[in-house]
């Protein structure tokens, strides 16, 4: 029975007979068919009328509920109930479907923000309408966890998926460069202008109580969008975008940085010429993004120069600088090596490009600090190689060919810088005869010792000292002029040219040690060195014989020899072997001996307890044994060996002394 008064409810739904429908439903309503008659509604009324066909589901879906609310309240002894299971099978059939499928593909992150803004603005307006001119409208609470239900999977994630935005659009930034820009001048000059009319407005309308907070809000507007939202946000992804390894980079931030210097220059007049009260607030914000692009300049400056050195220790040779001579005979010196031309052409394509963005005392600034790090690059790179006659003169090619690019650039600290170089270059070329005199230079006359003797190492025929020992005379005036190019703080002057490698520090080291014995025994004659040579050797040999009486003991023939007999004597069981064993490798290890020794007299103990503790003997009286008296073992040259080293020891304390400042 119940079964056929719910097909004959749904014939009647078909037919629209509301009156036979109500008189159905009031029946089935004391029976438990009742809610298989309300599926079957639900249900038909999706069906019969085509619902959800339309370009916009969220109208479909109000369209459906305001058609069948009236219906829904006039058949039904619980409406409510019916609408709440109508929208029930609304969200959790059709809508979620819906939703899924416009988000399913994330790969897009601007699509998938804007589809997701997009479906949870409808969904709020269609609740909207649903809690306000719906009749039979369910409770908020309840259609509030149906809307949880569609969009929890998808709203928690969605700051994330922000985040992602912004990262690739800084990381990808160079396949959108095409016609595309981060800043735009017109925009910012139409915000200016409606600003401006907004101030005058306010002026004339406010009060003279709300006139100051009226302005507080427009310029904080004004702060947000433009200065927040698109100076600040522009200059942030142009800093991020620039790369180690390309130079798109720093021409997209030198051009973000022009568009910012401009825009800012407009609106510091705009905020100069509206209220002065406004401008503590507004110059601390510009002053934030100066301070952006502050750092910005030192990321492109690092990324420039960090390509240059890229360029020369990728594309330098070590032969280059150091050819054989016999490969070498008649061949012509290029104008520049490859390495240096290819540096050049980067870092000319840089400073055009710095000239087209920069101008005043920016650009002056920036190709200051250019050049500056340029040259240590240019200097670090000099001192990773060993250079003869003809590599030298290839190296002056390459320093003029730098002097040429940066000269071009009228900054003053570039030529002096250069020219400096270049002249303690021609140090690696000169004749060892000529050397005193390219020392002595008008260029090189405020250089300390230890930069010039740098650059005199880099030599090939300078090893070994054998350059230095030429000529007493220059290791005089070396040492004389150490004093004279002193600062008033007490460091060496033109930090510039002096080498950051830590090998290379480490090499200097021993070779300024060497250079100081050098100069000691070129001041002082060998006259006055034999006699306080002969002293020490004396005063060795008086000490070896001290120290052997002394501390000395048994030969080491007559210890290897003898220490059997006395382990014998106290040692009868295999435990006691051990023990002994034990005792006497801790005596070896306590000795003052070298490791040779010591290693033998642990090898004769093992050999001993392997022979003895595997089969114990009994106990034997201990023999009488005398050791014998101790041997003088001397070593002549030993102490001569001695002699010579408190000798050079000596003789560099005293340099020591002499050149401490």
């Amino acid at each position: 029975l119940e079964k056929m008064l719910i097909e004959e409810f749904v014939r009647h739904h078909h037919a629209n007979a509301k009156q036979k429908m109500k008189q159905i439903a009031n029946v089935l309503s004391q029976f438990n068919g009742y809610s298989q008659a309300i599926d079957a509604y639900v249900e038909q009324c999706q069906w019969v009328n085509q619902s959800f066909r339309g370009g916009d589901i969220f109208t479909d879906i109000w369209n459906l509920l305001q058609k069948h609310d009236p219906v829904i309240n006039d058949v039904f002894p619980n409406p409510q109930q019916v609408m709440s299971k109508l929208v029930l099978n609304i969200y959790h059939g059709k809508l979620q479907g819906y939703v899924r499928s416009k988000l399913s593909n994330a790969s897009d992150p601007e699509l998938y923000l804007s589809s997701l803004y997009d479906l949870f603005q409808k969904n709020n307006k269609l609740v909207d309408k649903m809690t306000a001119e719906l009749v039979c409208c369910p409770e908020k609470d309840f259609i509030l966890m149906l809307v949880n239900t569609v969009f929890s999977k998808y709203l928690p994630d969605y700051i994330k998926i922000q985040d992602l935005k912004r990262d690739l659009q800084a990381r990808l930034m160079q396949d959108t460069r095409t016609n595309y820009s981060l800043l735009s001048e017109e925009v910012a000059i139409n915000i200016l202008q409606e600003t401006k009319l907004a101030f005058h407005r306010c002026g004339v309308l406010s009060s003279a109580n709300d006139l100051s907070e009226n302005v507080r809000q427009i310029l904080d507007i004004l702060m947000q969008y433009l200065c927040r939202e698109h100076l600040e946000y522009a200059v942030d992804l142009a800093v991020n975008a620039i790369q180690s390894n390309e130079s798109q980079g720093v021409k997209d931030f030198l051009n973000i940085l022009r568009q910012t210097a401009a825009i800012s220059h407009l609106l510091e007049k705009q905020i100069d010429d509206s209220s002065t009260s406004c401008l503590e607030h507004a110059k601390s914000l510009l002053e934030t993004i100066e301070t952006k692009l502050d750092k910005g300049v030192d990321k492109m400056l690092t990324t420039i120069v960090g390509h240059v050195r890229f360029i020369l220790t990728t594309e330098q040779k070590k032969q280059e600088f150091k050819p054989e001579e016999d490969d070498n005979n008649g061949a012509e010196i290029p104008l520049c090596s490859n390495a240096c031309s290819m540096a050049c052409k980067y870092l000319s394509q840089q400073i055009a490009i710095m000239n087209e963005s920069l101008d005043g005392s920016n650009l002056e600034n920036t190709l200051t600090e250019l050049v500056v790090r340029f040259h240590r690059v240019i200097v670090d790179h000099i001192y990773q190689f060993q250079y003869n006659s003809q590599g030298a003169m290839l190296l002056l090619c390459d320093v003029s060919e730098y002097r040429k690019v940066v000269s071009e650039l009228n900054i003053p600290i570039a030529k002096k810088l250069f020219v400096t170089l270049h002249a303690l270059c021609n140090l690696l070329i000169v004749s060892s005869d000529h050397l005193l005199a390219a020392c002595s230079s008008n260029t090189l006359e405020h250089f300390d010792k230890s930069i010039l003797m740098n650059f005199v190492q880099l030599r090939a025929d300078c090893k070994a000292l054998r350059l230095l020992k030429h000529s007493s005379n220059f290791s005089r005036w070396i040492t004389s002029r150490s004093e004279r190019v002193r600062s008033a703080c007490g460091r060496w002057v033109l930090p510039n040219f002096r080498h950051s490698s830590t090998a290379t520090v480490q090499r200097k080291r021993i070779f300024t040690c060497a250079i100081r014995l050098v100069d000691a025994l070129l001041v002082w004659s060998v006259k006055w060195h034999l006699i306080p040579f002969l002293i020490l050797v004396g005063y060795s040999l008086l000490g070896g014989c001290l120290f052997h009486i002394l501390e000395g003991g048994p030969s080491t023939a007559v210890n290897r020899s003898t220490r059997p007999y006395i382990l014998r004597a106290r040692v009868h069981t295999a435990s006691d072997y051990q023990k002994e064993a034990t005792l006497q490798l801790w005596r070896i290890l306590g000795k003052d001996v070298n490791d040779t020794e010591r290693w033998q007299q642990v090898q004769d103990t093992w050999i001993w307890y392997n022979s003895k503790a595997l089969e114990p003997e009994a106990a034997m009286p201990c023999p009488k044994f005398e050791l014998p008296k101790p041997k003088l073992e001397l070593n002549f040259w030993t102490s001569v060996y001695y002699a010579v080293t408190d000798m050079a020891t000596l003789c560099l304390v005293q340099q020591e002394a002499k050149y401490s400042p």
